[in-house]
């Protein structure tokens, strides 16, 4: 008699923990998809916006390249870690022509930044990325 009651509380509580388990899961699985959803809102709004924002531009192509832009700054501003944010604004503060070294420095700052944002390997690496971002000299004069 003792070994059943054992066997059906040992039994009840394997149910009841499953049951726990599922309705956690469940509940995480709703959270994330309203997190989907809030992301997917932010993301239509952002670039809504951008499209707005560059409606008067002299050509097609030339608005699409400014709101993709646009775009782009609205959802690092929104989503990505401060570091990311910091060296984007750094890259603002600079003329933005990327012939210029303190542009091209910047420009490998943020990308390095970004690498590491995501869980990437990025030390090191930025005489590489560097040569990818701006290509050679030997390229610019051929």
């Amino acid at each position: 008699m003792e070994q059943v009651v054992i066997a059906l509380l040992a039994a009840g509580l394997a149910l009841a923990g499953a049951l726990a388990q599922a309705f956690i899961a469940r509940m995480h699985s709703q959270e994330d998809r309203r997190k989907e959803l809030l992301i997917e809102a932010y993301t239509d709004y952002l670039k809504g916006l951008a499209e707005w924002a560059t409606r008067d531009q002299r050509s097609k192509a030339e608005a699409a390249g400014k709101a993709s832009i646009l775009t782009g700054k609205q959802k690092i501003a929104a989503y990505a870690p401060s570091q990311v944010v910091r060296k984007l604004a750094a890259l603002e503060r600079t003329s933005l022509n990327m012939s210029q070294p303190d542009a091209q420095s910047a420009m490998v700052a943020l990308v390095s930044s970004m690498r590491q944002s995501v869980g990437v390997r990025w030390r090191g690496l930025e005489a590489d990325i560097r040569l990818i971002l701006m290509g050679s000299r030997r390229n610019e004069t051929t």
